[in-house]
């Protein structure tokens, strides 16, 4: 346990996020220290129930379809496949091969004329193992400075080229309550003007269409914008 604590030590801090974080200083708070890691654990199992919630009630209408062809899939598997036949000869084979009366011909011919490593070959192996598991620590050291290093030039950039604030935006919808639309609510359908043949050749040809690049940077040295697309 101590040479995991030192090798933690040497490898360093491997979290990357580059986002704003609030607070910091001094806190007079002096129930932080004990209830902050439990509102964090709390926060992660929000964001699950929250998940989880929405694939049922089809709002990750993504994750809903999967689960539900799988089930499907899973059914229609489980219903015409004799599983309980196959888990049995299975079983029953598998133990024949791995316990059968058979085991002691490799106990006599292999195991037995197995030789005990030595002092010298233990001390020798217990080195090689140090060894290793020191090359193990340099390179994840190595990997873990790159990664931060990596991170503080892209956020350096970020907040050089946006602002100050970042933020993580989720992928996935963990909202704490629903985007439900009013019955009052209304839409009208967009009815585009009419336009001549030349002028309408001209606009899908790309003429006066502006893109406006996200904030996503590409490169090592100089993170620049991603421009490939416009």
């Amino acid at each position: 346990q101590e040479e995991w604590q030192k090798e933690m030590e040497e490898i360093g801090d491997t979290n990357v996020d580059i986002s704003t974080k609030s607070g910091g200083g001094v806190s007079i708070d002096p129930l932080k220290p004990i209830l902050y890691p439990i509102q964090q654990y709390l926060g992660i199992t929000c964001n699950c129930l929250r998940f989880i919630k929405n694939i049922i009630i089809w709002e990750e209408s993504y994750f809903a379809a999967i689960i539900a062809l799988a089930s499907i899939v899973l059914a229609i598997a489980l219903a015409f496949v004799p599983w309980a036949f196959i888990f049995r000869w299975t079983s029953r084979i598998t133990v024949w091969i791995l316990f059968g009366p058979w085991v002691k011909a490799v106990d006599v011919f292999y195991v037995s004329k197995l030789k005990p490593l030595t002092e010298e070959e233990l001390e020798k192996q217990e080195h090689e193992a140090k060894r290793l598991r020191k090359e193990r620590t340099k390179e994840a050291a190595l990997q873990a400075r790159i990664a931060r290093e990596d991170a503080k030039k892209l956020k350096d950039m970020k907040k050089y080229m946006f602002g100050k604030f970042i933020t993580h935006v989720s992928v996935l919808k963990l909202d704490r309550f629903r985007d439900v639309p009013h019955p009052q609510s209304e839409a009208k359908p967009y009815e585009q003007k009419a336009l001549p043949m030349s002028e309408l050749a001209m606009k899908e040809a790309g003429k006066d269409r502006t893109r406006i690049p996200g904030q996503q940077l590409l490169g090592d040295m100089i993170p620049m914008l991603d421009t490939s697309d416009i």
